[in-house]
């Protein structure tokens, strides 16, 4: 069995672009004429001398069109890898619940008024956005909506005991929020 580095020395003597299925990963016969393409091209970028380059704009033309050529697989490659498509459906169902809360137009998947309201929110947009459109705090002092929208921000007193709490409006906020 030969050593590895007896492979390499081999493959260094012999025709670089001559490389395996196996050695890519990959399982398509086109995508293999494809990176071999791509290897040879890389070999003769390697190969090149600094003295040698005479029409750089050409050299720096065919790297760029390589560089831009590996970047494209990489985007396909992660385009047909199953990761891609999970999240693709986890992508499409959250699209489905805006539309059904009204935050994208179902016709054209154009946001709606009541869509870049919530895009304008910092955090927990959406919540904040149907208290907002439900006139929750309509009937609320600045104080009040102020210390129901802080449960949003500040977890640290988890534990409220609401017998303490003596303004109505605060209790029927907080009960609208955990609802």
């Amino acid at each position: 069995m030969l050593s590895e580095k007896t492979l390499l020395l081999n493959r260094a003597e012999n025709d670089d672009s001559v490389i395996s299925l196996l050695d890519l990963g990959i399982d398509n016969f086109e995508l293999h004429r494809t990176m071999l393409h791509m290897h040879a091209l890389e070999n003769q970028v390697y190969n090149i001398e600094l003295s040698d380059i005479i029409a750089f704009e050409e050299v720096f033309s065919k790297l760029y069109e390589y560089q831009t050529r590996i970047e494209r697989i990489a985007e396909l490659e992660h385009q047909i890898s199953n990761k891609a498509l999970q999240l693709y459906n986890e992508y499409i169902s959250k699209v489905e619940i805006l539309k059904e809360l009204k935050y994208i137009n179902p016709r054209n998947e154009i946001t709606t008024q009541k869509g870049n309201v919530a895009a304008t929110m910092g955090s927990h947009e959406l919540l904040v956005t149907e208290l907002l459109l439900c006139n929750m705090f309509e009937e609320m002092k600045p104080e009040e909506i102020a210390a129901v929208l802080s449960c949003l921000v500040c977890e640290s007193k988890s534990n409220i005991d609401l017998e303490q709490i003596k303004e109505q409006n605060l209790i029927n906020g907080m009960n609208l929020i955990k609802q």
